[in-house]
């Protein structure tokens, strides 16, 4: 599936869409350069599952968890979202030490921005987004299972 939104509201809007298909526990690789909407489409699935803490690009801290309610209409029985940024990754024992493969196993929901540094390390994606920026607030996005 390919769309074109044109306001970040749109792109929320698309990943409140996507958050409503997600059955807990899935891995998503978000892929696309510098600028691309990643972080913006992270915003949105947070946003759908009511998390209330502000989503901000980890890509300092290379990792953030964030609590899912428990009541959430969503997925009752999700409790985590973990949203890794690897931009600024050296390797794959960098990501073993952030908690990556643990947050994998654990079965939470886990966004990873930059997963091309280490893609031959990790499990196959539930689902690849790809984000390309077409200027100001547009973007072309691609969705894949």
């Amino acid at each position: 599936m390919k769309i074109i939104t044109n306001s970040q509201k749109e792109t929320w809007d698309l990943a409140g869409t996507v958050a409503k298909k997600l059955k807990g526990g899935e891995l998503i690789f978000l892929i696309g350069d510098l600028g691309s909407g990643k972080t913006t489409f992270a915003q949105g699935l947070a946003k759908a599952l009511d998390i209330k803490e502000i989503v901000s690009s980890p890509t300092f801290m290379m990792a953030k968890k964030y609590k899912i309610k428990k009541d959430n209409h969503l997925w009752p029985r999700q409790t985590e979202l973990w949203h890794f940024d690897l931009y600024r990754l050296s390797d794959f024992k960098d990501f073993f030490d952030i908690g990556g493969m643990e947050a994998i196993e654990e079965n939470s929901l886990v966004l990873i921005e930059w997963p091309e540094k280490i893609k031959d390390r990790l499990p196959k994606p539930d689902m690849i987004i790809h984000l390309k920026n077409l200027g100001e607030d547009k973007r072309e996005i691609k969705i894949t299972q």
